[in-house]
């Protein structure tokens, strides 16, 4: 359905920062929005501190904690990166 509003233009949907991910689960946010073909962040907040999270700094980029071990092993099982 298409609004009927003055000015509409279908623009990309993203949804960033989303940290209900649930990646053990079949359905997830994750791959909800790949299924529509919209973008999809990733937020990590941690513990709010360097050694868990992604969002305070100074940031931890490894991979350090279960959770971002599960984004990524989510990420590579989708795109068959082995």
């Amino acid at each position: 359905m298409v609004p009927r509003t003055p000015g509409y233009r279908p623009v990309p949907i993203l949804f960033n920062e989303d940290d209900h991910v649930d990646f053990d689960q079949p359905r997830n946010n994750l791959l909800a929005a790949l299924g529509e073909y919209c973008s999809w962040g990733f937020f990590d907040p941690g513990d709010n501190k360097y050694r868990d999270g992604h969002q305070s700094p100074p940031v931890h980029w490894g991979l350090n904690t279960e959770r971002k071990q599960s984004s990524f092993e989510t990420i590579r099982n989708i795109t068959g990166d082995s």
